[in-house]
C-alpha cells in the first residue's frame, strides 16, 4: 500500500517538473490577505496566517475519517446524556468546578445535540485516524479549511496538477474542495429548524444570524467571524458579527448592530461568560447582559449554537473515559491517564514511564489554543511533580502519537519554503482543516506558528480513488 500521503508527494513531483509553479503560494497568499479574514487582528495590514498548500486526499481516504469521526460524535454525544444522570460520575471527574458550569450544562437550549458544532483532531496515518482531543466549545477553523481549500482549487497551478495526475491514473481525474464552512452553516440550520418545532411562539424562518465573539478570543476569532458572515450572506443568510459587549436589549430581545438576531454562532467561550456572572451579586452591564442572555434561552427566545455547556465535553479527563466507557473507541483515542495525585503510589511503574517523557505528552485538562501542552521529554520530566502537586487531577498524560508527514509549500511572511511538515487533520464532521508544523515538539497550531491549509479530495473515473491508487 502507498502511502497515505501519496498524492501530496506526487504534488513534489510535478512541482519538480514544474519549478515556476512554486510562486503558486505567493498568488494562494495574494488572495488570502485579500479577504482580509485569514489573520488575526493584530497583524499589519496584508499580512495573513502562515499557509500551506492543500492536502490532497482520496475520497475513500476521507470517507474513512467521517466514519471515525462520526463514531466519536456519537459516542461523545451518548456519553453527554450519562452525565446528565450520573452524578457519580460528574463528582469523580469533577467536571463542574463552580455551579454556574453545572447550570450550563443542565440549562435547556432547544435542540438535541450537546455539541452539533465540534472539532476533532486526529493523528492520521495509513492504517488509522487517532482523536489527540476534541473542541466542542466554540471551535476556530471553520473558516480557514473552507477558506484555503476554496482558494488553492480555483489557481490554474492545480487544475494543472489535477490534469497531470490523469495522464498518470489514465482515467479522469477530479478535485472537490472541501468546504468546512459549508458544514458549519449546515449545523447551525439544522439546530435553529429544531429549535423551531416546539416554541412557544415560531421565529422567523429565515432568522437573522449573529456570530458573537468574546474580547479574550477577539484577537483570532473576530476576523474569523468576519469571514464566516461573508460565506453566509454569500449563501443568502444575513449574518451580523460583534463582540459580546456589542449586544444590546431591546423590545424584540437582542439585538446586534441595532438588528434583532434569532440564532447565535456562539464564538465566546463559556468560560468567559462564568467570568463576567461572578460574583453573583456583580451589577455590570455586562453581566447584566449575560443574565439576560441566559433567560433567552431558557424562554426558547434565542437559539444558541454551542450551548454553553458544550465546553464540558472537551474537557480530555473524558478522553480517558470515553476510552473505557466505550470499547469501539479504544482503537481511536491513545492511552490516556488523568495524574491524580495517588497516581505515583498506585501505578507507580506508569508514573516513572511517564516521568521519563519519551512516551506521554501532558496537556492541561481544560485548554485550548496549543497551550497548557507540554510534549518536550525533559519538560515533561522536570514539570510532572509540580503538576501533580499544585494541580492535582487538572492534567492528563496521553501517549505519544507520531503525526504523519507529508509534503507542502509552506508561506510564511511571503517567504516560500518546501518540504514535508507534520500533519494535524481536523475534522468539523464532514470537512477538515489542516494544520502543518516543521516542528515535532510544538503544537501544530497556527497560533503557535503553524501553517494553516484546506483539503482537496480527489477521485477518479466512476469510482472513488484508493489509498493505494
Amino acid at each position: 500500500m502507498e502511502s497515505l500521503f501519496s498524492l501530496n508527494e506526487l504534488w513534489r513531483q510535478f512541482l519538480d517538473l514544474n519549478p515556476t509553479l512554486a510562486a503558486t503560494a505567493d498568488t494562494a497568499a495574494a488572495q488570502l490577505s485579500h479577504t482580509g479574514s485569514f489573520r488575526s487582528v493584530d497583524l499589519p495590514p496584508g499580512e495573513i496566517y502562515p499557509l500551506a498548500s492543500p492536502l490532497f486526499l482520496p475520497t475513500a481516504t476521507s470517507a474513512r475519517i467521517r466514519r471515525t469521526v462520526e463514531l466519536v460524535r456519537l459516542c461523545f454525544e451518548d456519553l453527554a446524556k450519562t452525565i446528565r444522570h450520573d452524578p457519580e460520575l460528574t463528582a469523580r471527574l469533577s467536571l463542574f468546578p463552580d455551579p454556574i458550569r453545572r447550570e450550563f450544562f443542565f440549562l435547556p437550549h432547544g435542540y438535541p445535540s450537546h455539541m452539533p458544532l465540534f472539532r476533532a483532531d486526529l493523528a492520521v496515518s495509513d492504517q488509522s485516524a487517532q482523536l489527540m482531543e476534541i473542541n466542542t466549545g466554540c471551535p476556530a477553523g471553520d473558516l480557514d479549511g473552507g477558506l484555503c481549500a476554496e482558494t488553492w482549487s480555483g489557481l490554474p497551478s492545480v487544475a494543472a496538477f489535477r490534469h497531470f495526475l490523469g495522464e498518470r491514473f489514465g482515467t479522469t481525474v477530479r478535485f472537490q474542495a472541501q468546504d468546512t464552512r459549508a458544514d458549519i452553516l449546515r449545523r447551525l440550520l439544522e439546530c435553529y429548524e429544531e429549535f423551531q418545532q416546539d416554541r412557544p411562539e415560531s421565529g422567523p424562518t429565515g432568522p437573522t444570524l449573529a456570530i458573537v465573539v468574546g474580547p479574550n478570543q477577539a484577537k483570532h476569532l473576530l476576523p474569523e467571524a468576519r469571514g464566516l458572515a461573508d460565506y453566509f450572506h454569500e449563501q443568502g443568510y444575513d449574518t451580523e458579527v460583534g463582540l459580546f459587549d456589542d449586544l444590546t436589549l431591546g423590545r424584540e430581545g437582542l439585538y446586534l448592530n441595532g438588528r434583532p438576531i434569532h440564532l447565535i454562532l456562539r464564538k465566546f467561550s463559556s468560560l468567559y461568560l462564568a467570568g463576567v456572572l461572578k460574583p453573583l451579586g456583580q451589577v455590570s452591564a455586562t453581566a447584566a447582559l449575560a443574565r439576560a442572555l441566559l433567560e433567552f434561552i431558557r424562554s426558547k427566545r434565542i437559539c444558541l449554537v454551542n450551548p454553553l455547556g458544550s465546553t464540558t465535553l472537551q474537557d480530555k479527563g473524558l478522553l480517558a473515559e470515553a476510552r473505557i466507557r466505550y470499547p469501539q473507541l479504544t482503537e481511536i483515542i491513545p492511552e490516556t491517564i488523568i495524574l491524580e495525585p495517588e497516581l505515583a503510589r498506585r501505578q507507580s511503574d506508569l508514573y516513572h514511564k511517564i516521568a521519563e517523557g519519551n512516551n506521554y505528552i501532558l496537556k492541561r485538562r481544560i485548554s485550548f489554543g496549543g497551550k497548557w501542552f507540554k510534549s518536550d521529554p525533559t519538560e515533561i520530566s522536570a514539570s510532572l511533580p509540580s503538576i501533580m502537586a499544585k494541580e492535582p487531577g487538572r492534567w492528563i498524560a496521553q501517549r505519544r502519537l507520531e503525526l504523519g508527514q507529508a509534503f507542502f509549500l509552506i508561506n510564511r511572511l511571503g517567504q516560500v519554503t518546501a518540504g514535508k511538515g507534520w500533519v494535524n487533520l481536523a475534522s468539523f464532521g464532514d470537512s477538515c482543516y489542516v494544520r502543518v508544523s516543521t516542528d515535532p515538539l510544538s503544537p501544530v497550531n497556527i497560533s503557535q506558528n503553524g501553517a494553516a491549509t484546506g483539503v482537496i479530495e480527489v477521485s477518479t473515473g466512476g469510482s472513488r480513488l484508493s489509498d493505494t491508487h
